[in-house]
């Protein structure tokens, strides 16, 4: 049953990697997957990023908007992101930080995937938790690095470079 709602319904999205939907099936049959949906009426994908620190505490940085190709691969960023309301997103970003902190004792940077999407029904956006990325990923860093560069430049959206601040050395220490 799900190979005829699926062909008909779906869509492989890494053609790189699946030629056919029969080698996609195959392999799901080898080897098994989730099936995730997603919303009709997506307004983006974004991605929030924060630190945990060892005392519970979650700092962060404003959410980007990731762009996304055909496949579903990420082609690049913007920031900050324009898509979702950004106190919807900070709420459920301290969500899942504090959830973590205290179920897992989680520290450390973390960043949290989520689909924005309009909810025809109630009339507002909504987001969808995709996934959680533990550690300081490459878009992480790239928002760190325009941090630091623009630390002393007022900006309507400052990027928080206190969080990156190991990442400053002082030019006595000869580099």
């Amino acid at each position: 049953m799900l190979f005829l709602v699926a062909h008909a319904q779906g869509r492989v999205c890494r053609r790189d990697i699946f030629e056919s939907w029969s080698t996609y099936m195959h392999f799901l049959s080898v080897h098994g997957a989730t099936i995730e949906a997603e919303p009709p009426e997506v307004l983006g994908h974004v991605d929030a990023m924060c630190l945990i620190t060892p005392e519970g505490e979650v700092h962060q940085l404003q959410g980007v908007e990731c762009l996304l190709g055909e496949d579903y691969q990420r082609m690049g960023a913007v920031y900050p992101q324009t898509c979702t309301p950004p106190p919807a997103l900070q709420g459920a970003v301290q969500a899942v930080a504090t959830k973590l902190f205290e179920s897992q004792s989680v520290i450390g940077f973390l960043t949290v995937s989520f689909v924005s999407f309009w909810d025809a029904y109630d009339g507002i956006p909504r987001l969808w938790g995709q996934g959680v990325s533990f550690g300081c990923t490459a878009l992480m860093g790239g928002v760190g690095t325009l941090g630091v560069a623009l630390k002393d430049r007022t900006l309507p959206n400052p990027v928080p470079a206190t969080l990156v601040s190991t990442l400053l050395v002082e030019p006595s220490a000869g580099l």
